[in-house]
């Protein structure tokens, strides 16, 4: 995402998979930055929620793949956070981070893969 001031910004990604499709699980995989020592998990969001619909502003019908918004995310690294789908049949999957990862006095958001 972009740089802001504060970590408490909304920002979100949403990918389209071209067709409604039933989801097993939604899968995040942190990114990597080997800039002065970064590391693993750069800019995982800290709270976010995953969302899939069949429509692609998600103001209709929504299900709620996974919730993370009352407590700190802990950074995962790069180890895969799976979320299961349930069977749930969308063609779009949309993560909003509701509270941006630190960075160096400024905030972002960040995954390597959706």
């Amino acid at each position: 995402s972009g740089i802001e001031t504060s970590a408490d910004m909304t920002k979100w990604v949403q990918v389209d998979l071209g067709a409604s499709r039933d989801l097993d699980r939604v899968v995040l995989f942190g990114a990597w930055d080997d800039f002065h020592g970064i590391g693993a998990g750069f800019g995982f969001p800290r709270r976010f929620h995953v969302e899939a619909s069949d429509d692609a502003s998600f103001a209709g019908a929504t299900a709620t793949i996974a919730s993370h918004e009352t407590a700190d995310f802990a950074n995962p690294g790069t180890a895969p956070q799976v979320f299961p789908a349930h069977g749930q049949r969308a063609r779009f999957v949309r993560l909003t981070a509701t509270k941006l990862a630190p960075r160096q006095g400024d905030f972002i958001a960040a995954l390597a893969e959706l």
